[in-house]
């Protein structure tokens, strides 16, 4: 019996459903349940009658999110359209932007706090209130800190939910000297990008409009920016109409690939290889850019052969001389780095030498060196135009035109964002496509450098109160999403003890969208107590939850958001009462912390606590505050080109294409659990076969032996009318698309006797699902596609997310999420 069939006693799921959608329904059409908005400062962008308008946010991901005009009639939201930013160029809506009257009331909205009464999964809930909901957590978690210490309780927040009232619960968990659980989601790409290039304000892009309209060559490489960023698409659509050359190169033909000018289908997971054999022919075609290799990356620092790090003074007996102060002001000491000085024919300093060598190997006082540019040259040696192809399935004359026009037809830039890290060692295509840039000096200026992660998220203009918290405790270990289970076994993170007994989830749906489902959900209920905190009921509180905290609608309470995808502060105002007995997130934290003994120790109000995250000198010096967010509600602050006039947040303030120390970040991975890095083969670009999804032979890479049982390739792609498994319940949308889909390409459909339309199991050893085939000519042979957003009642057995795989890597603790093989065959059983 699927999971989703299972008999409930009390409040089961449907009944829940039913009982939620009739209120819901009562709620838009009667007027019993909430009252009319109230928008702070002037009362809303206009009011009139019984009609007002409101500013509101979308928030979609971590690059997606717009304004929105929101309108309320008799208290109720009835309709959302675009609100034009004050730059004209970035005006963008897709379809969920108009969605949310419908999801605001679905039925599928948590209306008051419950507590499972029957085993996890089984949907026996029952209503209970605040108080009792508060009381319980906090007794419960006030024992475990005293049995198993203040670590032992998480908390475990989804990707850039964006809005600053969910910091709350940040500072609740900075009193509480609780640890945290890291999202495994794109660790791998986020880690090279900080690594290589270092983050800024606007993380690791240019701002969207400052740039893309003016690149010539673009190289759209393993996203679907047509329908998963709609947003900055059209902008890369602009520098095509000035006469600029957008080129897809992904294994899936879709609507990205018909809007490009080129469409390039590549091997699953073979990006780096291909990029590899341009970096190769960039070099031997001597199209790179030497004096930007000299002024602005690592090219000339030389590197000891004994240990792969740079050449210092003190490796000479120079002492390090005094630097610029630090963040706190202390005085900081530099070890230089040597170079080597081809006018004297010797060595010397950085910033005494006037003109380094870019390439060469030498011995400094019988020290062996070679620059990091000349080990970049051997180490790509090999990557050849007939391996690439090989490995690639692209022919080398497509490699060598595409590098030609990628070197000359200049500026240009790689589109890439987030789909190439989800094989194994998901971090090496986006050093190599770094290097890459580097070479041919397409970084630091207007058209060019790295694009599909210009998030221009401003985080330099919050001061962010709660991480300001004088008598807080020491925060407990940071737990990489994909170690978990480890942990929770082990009662340990690496050397660091943790008695992990409690989770709390909030702004996260982690049952639907980590890998390998069934083994997440294992590992959830291996807790003492689950407590989730959400709008909507999701497989994460239907499988795992044993208490659920109701949070109001987007609409239902100010807030406040930073840049997504766009250069802005937005302001989202509060359009109507908070439905039912639901509750925002800042007021949670509080009684949260009211519950643990923590009332005296954060007195900010809500407003108070949102007009202080812009109280710092940067947001001063560009004249942004609360007062003029209130009266202006979307302010902009500008564009930024990253790494302009070669400037760089890395350690050595370079372009770091030779990384010296491939060491883990607490930000993006999680604390070390002891398992070693192989830092040889992390210092430059390399290529790594994928750890299960390889089901043949080629380039010297053996087949993976699971192929011979399941030959398929696994992926996803977005779906237009879903963000992960947001937006799924808006009706309109199902009209569109009523159910999940599987596609296969007609070679494979036909192997196995499959026609549109049949339903179909895709299975392997983790898992399996039931759904609808859909037979689809864009699809590779050898691999099946799914478009995401689905949960666990959408299906007809099983999950989707059973079939991933909970695999990671040492160098960068992550989520694969197509390192997967399955097979597909007919389903013959019941699909009511």
């Amino acid at each position: 019996m699927s999971e989703d069939k299972t008999p409930h006693t009390k409040l089961t799921r449907r009944g829940f459903l039913k009982a939620s959608g009739a209120i819901g329904a009562a709620a838009a059409l009667s007027g019993t349940v909430s009252v009319a908005g109230m928008a702070l400062a002037d009362g809303g962008l206009s009011q009139g009658g019984n009609e007002q308008t409101f500013v509101g946010q979308c928030r979609g991901n971590c690059f997606s999110g717009c304004p929105l005009k929101v309108k309320v009639r008799d208290g109720k939201l009835v309709h959302t359209e675009h609100l034009p930013y004050p730059v004209p160029e970035y005006n963008r809506l897709c379809a969920k932007g108009y969605g949310h009257p419908q999801r605001t009331y679905s039925p599928k909205r948590l209306q008051y706090p419950m507590r499972l009464v029957g085993e996890r999964g089984s949907g026996q809930w029952e209503r209970i209130t605040w108080e009792e909901a508060i009381d319980e957590i906090c007794t419960k978690w006030k024992q475990y800190q005293a049995e198993s210490g203040d670590t032992s309780i998480l908390k475990n927040v989804g990707s850039c939910s964006g809005f600053k009232t969910l910091g709350m619960y940040d500072v609740l968990f900075q009193y509480m000297g609780g640890s945290s659980i890291q999202f495994g989601y794109d660790a791998a790409g986020c880690v090279a990008l900080e690594k290589v290039i270092g983050f800024t304000e606007t993380l690791a892009g240019n701002t969207a409009a400052s740039s893309h309209p003016h690149a010539k060559t673009i190289l759209m490489m393993g996203t679907n920016a047509a329908v998963a960023q709609p947003n900055t698409f059209h902008f890369l659509q602009e520098a095509q109409s000035k006469g600029g050359k957008l080129i897809h190169i992904d294994p899936v033909y879709g609507l990205t690939s018909a809007k490009c000018d080129q469409y390039v289908r590549i091997r699953p997971a073979t990006d780096a290889a291909l990029l590899l054999g341009m970096i190769r022919e960039v070099i031997e075609q001597g199209w790179i850019d030497e004096d930007y290799l000299i002024t602005a990356t690592v090219a000339p620092y030389l590197v000891k052969e004994s240990d792969g790090k740079f050449l210092r003074g003190s490796d000479l007996g120079i002492a390090p001389i005094e630097g610029a102060p630090d963040a706190t002001g202390q005085a900081t000491m530099v070890d230089r780095i040597v170079v080597w000085d081809s006018a004297k024919d010797a060595y010397g300093l950085v910033g005494e030498v006037a003109t380094p060598a870019l390439a060469g190997t030498y011995e400094v006082n019988g020290i062996k060196v070679s620059t990091a540019y000349q080990l970049l040259v051997e180490e790509t040696r090999e990557w050849t135009l007939e391996k690439a192809s090989e490995l690639t399935e692209i022919p080398a004359e497509v490699i060598a035109d595409l590098t030609k026009r990628f070197a000359e037809d200049t500026p240009s830039e790689i589109y890439m964002c987030y789909g190439l890290n989800q094989y194994n060692e998901g971090h090496r295509p986006y050093h190599a496509a770094l290097t890459l840039l580097a070479l041919t000096g397409n970084f630091g200026k207007v058209g060019a450098g790295f694009g599909g992660l210009e998030a221009a998220i401003g985080m330099g203009f919050y001061s962010l109160p709660q991480m300001m918290i004088a008598d807080a405790k020491p925060s407990g270990p940071v737990v990489s999403a994909a170690a978990l289970g480890t942990v929770l076994d082990e009662k340990k993170l690496g050397d660091i003890p943790l008695d992990a007994r409690s989770v709390f989830v909030y702004a996260h749906n982690p049952v639907a969208n980590m890998t390998d489902r069934l083994s997440t959900i294992e590992t959830y209920r291996k807790f003492d107590l689950v407590v989730v905190a959400d709008m909507w009921m999701t497989d994460t509180i239907e499988q795992c939850a044993d208490i659920v905290l109701p949070v109001c609608g987007w609409f239902e309470h100010v807030d406040v958001i930073g840049g997504v995808a766009a250069p802005f502060i937005r302001l989202q105002e509060k359009a109507i009462e908070p439905l039912f007995d639901s509750r925002d997130d800042y007021e949670i934290g509080r009684m949260l912390m009211d519950g643990m003994g923590f009332a005296d120790k954060f007195t900010y109000t809500l407003e108070e606590y949102l007009a202080d995250t812009m109280n710092n000198p940067t947001a001063a010096e560009m004249g942004i505050s609360w007062d003029r967010l209130l009266d202006e509600k979307v302010i902009y602050y500008g564009e930024f080109i990253h790494g302009e006039n070669g400037e760089f947040t890395t350690p050595t303030g370079k372009f770091e294409f030779y990384v010296e120390n491939w060491t883990r970040s607490s930000i993006w991975e999680g604390n070390d659990l002891g398992l070693p890095i192989d830092e040889e083969s992390n210092h430059l670009p390399h290529f790594a076969v994928p750890h299960e999804a390889w089901p043949e032979t080629v380039g010297g890479y053996e087949m993976n032996p699971l192929a011979e049982k399941y030959p398929l390739i696994f992926t996803s792609i977005r779906n237009r009318y879903t963000t992960h498994s947001m937006y799924a319940d808006v009706d309109w949308f199902r009209e569109q698309v009523s159910e999940p889909t599987i596609r296969l390409s007609p070679k494979d459909a036909e192997e196995r006797g499959i026609q549109g339309g049949d339903y179909v199991r895709a299975f392997n050893d983790r898992g399996d699902v039931v759904m609808k085939a859909e037979i689809h000519n864009g699809i590779r042979p050898g691999m099946v596609v799914y478009p995401k957003g689905w949960q666990n009642g959408d299906f007809k057995h099983g999950h989707i997310a059973n079939l991933t795989s909970s695999w990671m890597t040492s160098a960068a603790y992550n989520f694969y999420f197509y390192d997967v093989l399955c097979e597909v065959e007919k389903w013959e059983g019941s699909v009511e």
